[in-house]
């Protein structure tokens, strides 16, 4: 899926990642404080699941965008972790180690083949755009991976640049590359379920 080189800069007071340390138990706090947050805007809450994802694709375009830098990259983290946790349950997924910044928190699929940061795909889906010092890419574990994801990414599909940056978007394209990879490697005959944490 090309992204159009067009797209407008983002906003030069995107808060830059956090230092905070964070343990699971924080992430998932985080996340209930964005379906809060949501809830008090729109006064529909979300419910964790993909289907609710435009909810908080609403919350992004008015409440986040509005506000201040501090309250902004509060909003970042709870969006992200609540996105975080949607594709977690959803996907099968686990939460990567925590590390000190929210670029390096990532959410792993399938035995770690894939990877993503919940935090950069909510700073490109306020921003409807990559967003420098955020990290909004899907990551495979090797080069082979990654160059067959790319070729079977430029055959699906296109995607409208809001809707692939938008939460709803992304969720779709995380399912479209779970579901390809599953299939790709059932017929290789090896093995994606993650191991017992």
């Amino acid at each position: 899926m090309p992204l159009d080189s067009n797209a407008p800069p983002p906003p030069a007071d995107l808060p830059p990642a956090s230092a905070e340390v964070l343990a699971l138990a924080d992430v998932l706090a985080l996340a209930d404080l964005a379906r809060r947050a949501v809830a008090d805007r729109l006064g529909v809450a979300p419910d964790g699941t993909p289907e609710t994802l435009p909810l908080v694709d609403a919350f992004l375009r008015t409440t986040a965008a509005e506000a201040a830098p501090n309250e902004r990259r509060q909003l970042l983290l709870a969006v992200g972790c609540y996105f975080g946790e949607v594709a977690r349950r959803q996907l099968d997924g686990r939460w990567a180690p925590l590390g000190s910044d929210a670029q390096s928190w990532r959410v792993e699929l399938l035995s770690g083949r894939l990877s993503f940061s919940p935090v950069g795909m909510a700073a490109e889906a306020l921003c409807g755009c990559e967003t420098p010092g955020y990290d909004g890419a899907l990551a495979a574990d090797d080069d082979a991976l990654r160059d067959d994801l790319a070729a079977m990414l430029e055959q699906a599909p296109p995607l409208a640049e809001t809707e692939y940056y938008s939460l709803a978007g992304r969720i779709e394209v995380l399912e479209l590359v779970a579901d390809w990879l599953i299939a790709r490697t059932a017929s290789a005959g090896a093995d994606l379920s993650l191991p017992s944490t």
